[in-house]
């Protein structure tokens, strides 16, 4: 599985700081996230969902 994060955060005008700082955790696991070192929690991929307005459709690609 693979997550679609940085093209929404860029597309949404955040940076990875920016982002991480609003739902609370650390820029360097931001960065983990879009490069697929390591995914999210469900906690933390609602998180996203929220505060990057789009649906878990989206964020998430299954094809990766």
């Amino acid at each position: 599985m693979k997550i679609n994060l940085a093209e929404i955060r860029k597309n949404k005008g955040y940076t990875q700081e920016g982002l991480a700082r609003k739902i609370g955790v650390c820029t360097s696991v931001v960065a983990k996230w879009e490069q697929s070192i390591q995914m999210p929690n469900y906690d933390n991929l609602a998180k996203l969902k929220n505060e990057l307005g789009c649906s878990y459709d989206l964020l998430l690609n299954d094809e990766g």
